[in-house]
């Protein structure tokens, strides 16, 4: 045992003297916490296991009730839901485990987008009961589909090209590894990861024929990103500079309502 350590440790200097530095290589790892509790909010193995359990639960149900009920548009929302929260854990696993925690989940965003979730389900819920007819409609269900299917491509394309760049936060500091990607999906959108979701948030709504919910993801929608996206952009070109300026000037973000300047932007 203590000959297999000591060829490691020689093995690995052999590569930092062939990489030319005598640092100390580091590998990107997931920080797991030890807790005696569940549900404490605590990156620990039994609250990653409750969390996926949890998203299981809820794809099976939603499985359920797309296949054996009348109420296959909720069934194809919540199934829709588990597939999502669970590709954002999934892929910052993949692809920036040093930053991965219970929040990369998505499930505790914030309590808006909580209350946002059930509140399509009550609406569609009433809606269902009191004005059945209203629901039926082939064209809007059908565009809904297409709408989650596409916005969850391309938000998962962005995070698979972005790679160790992406972040679910904003952050203020440039690393020495991060790297300005404008290749991929990047090269045709600015926010390929924010149109994404987008898309996808404003198509699980016209799955559910919530008119009211609509109205009101679209409005908030809006200015959340107005207001991430100038942010972020802000940084970005602290970050990079003239890059920043000119990859700007050659994308569009393709969100409604949403035009940072390109004297602005950055991502």
């Amino acid at each position: 045992m203590e000959n297999s350590n000591f060829n490691e440790e020689t093995r690995a200097a052999r590569l930092r003297r062939w990489l030319g530095t005598d640092e100390t290589l580091e590998t990107p790892t997931c920080t797991v916490h030890s807790s005696s509790q569940i549900l404490d909010d605590i990156h620990s193995p039994q609250n990653i296991s409750m969390y996926g359990f949890f998203l299981g639960c809820w794809f099976t149900i939603g499985l359920g009730i797309l296949c054996f009920t009348s109420f296959w548009h909720l069934g194809g929302y919540i199934l829709c839901l588990s597939v999502f929260h669970h590709l954002e854990y999934l892929l910052t696993a993949l692809y920036k485990p040093e930053n991965l925690q219970l929040d990369s989940y998505l499930l505790s965003h914030s309590t808006a987008y909580m209350a946002a979730i059930f509140s399509g389900i009550f609406e569609y819920l009433i809606e269902k009961i009191l004005f059945p007819a209203f629901k039926g409609s082939a064209l809007v269900c059908t565009t809904g589909v297409l709408l989650i299917v596409v916005g969850q491509v391309i938000r998962t394309l962005a995070m698979h090209t972005a790679k160790s760049n992406f972040n679910h936060q904003i952050v203020d500091h440039k690393s020495r590894e991060h790297t300005l990607v404008t290749w991929g999906i990047y090269r045709f959108l600015r926010h390929p990861s924010y149109f994404g979701f987008y898309v996808w948030a404003v198509g699980m709504q016209l799955l559910l024929s919530n008119p009211i919910s609509l109205g009101l993801y679209l409005y908030a929608l809006n200015r959340f990103f107005a207001g991430r996206i100038v942010y972020e952009e802000r940084t970005l070109n602290r970050f990079f500079g003239q890059r920043y300026k000119v990859y700007c000037e050659n994308t569009w973000t393709w969100l409604p309502l949403i035009y940072p300047s390109s004297s602005q932007s950055t991502e």
